[in-house]
């Protein structure tokens, strides 16, 4: 289910906010995995399952505020994909949706963050979901936050404004 934590702070931006998606990564096919991604799949079988990784949306609205699609910053081991998704003609058929009814059905898990700009720099000891998340909300938990549930569980306990 999607927790919603609002944010009561200055340094928010009105209407702006960022999804945090919270799943397993899709499996590797052995065949066409290198052995560097068959390593790093190996080490992310330590983490809690549905806690292996995290991604960020953003919804993209028309002129009129409808939803037209999202935008998703999605962290790799390799590489930060950026991209835009259509929501098509919305509906049950819109991204949106379907990642709600995977919340629902608990394969992924959902938190809705303010957008925050910190009122510091703050330095990212290295490039992980977890950070580019930290980095991309504002959010700022303690250093000691790296694996996604950390982060979700310290999200949950202090909300975006510690």
């Amino acid at each position: 289910m999607t927790d919603v934590l609002e944010a009561d702070c200055t340094d928010t931006v009105a209407g702006h906010s960022w999804r945090v998606v919270f799943c397993d990564p899709e499996p590797l096919d052995p065949a066409c995995a290198s052995w560097r991604e068959r390593a790093f799949n190996a080490v992310l079988k330590i983490l809690a399952p549905g806690f292996r990784h995290c991604f960020l949306m953003r919804a993209l609205r028309t002129g009129r505020g409808d939803t037209a699609g999202w935008l998703i910053v999605n962290p790799n081991a390799a590489r930060l994909d950026i991209f835009e998704v259509s929501d098509g003609d919305g509906g049950d058929r819109g991204y949106g949706t379907y990642i709600d009814r995977l919340a629902r059905s608990g394969a992924v898990h959902v938190l809705d963050l303010p957008q925050r700009y910190p009122a510091a720099v703050t330095l990212r000891p290295w490039f992980s979901c977890v950070e580019v998340v930290k980095h991309t909300t504002g959010v700022k938990p303690p250093f000691w936050v790296v694996t996604p549930r950390q982060l979700y569980r310290w999200i949950r306990a202090n909300g975006p404004d510690v």
